[in-house]
């Protein structure tokens, strides 16, 4: 992942990954990076593998939500990517 910035070398970020559920606030978070440091305009985080662990996890497999992704006939999982 790329995050480009202006002005804000020295400063930190992090980021979440959040499998997407037709309702917002069902979505599940299924990775979180640590905290790194901006070092420059453009800072590169190595690639972020969607691993069967962090699949699982997506999955409301202890809930019966209509709304989770993988009960909704859509084709394909959906992710967000908050910074």
């Amino acid at each position: 992942m790329r995050i480009k910035t202006t002005n804000r070398i020295g400063e930190y970020f992090q980021y979440i990954v959040w499998e997407k559920n037709t309702i917002d606030v069902l979505d599940d978070r299924i990775f979180t990076n640590p905290k790194m440091k901006i070092i420059d305009d453009i800072s590169d985080t190595p690639a972020l593998k969607i691993t069967q662990e962090k699949y699982n996890k997506g999955i409301d497999a202890n809930w019966n939500y209509s709304a989770d992704s993988d009960k909704c006939r859509l084709p394909q999982k959906q992710y967000n990517l908050e910074v």
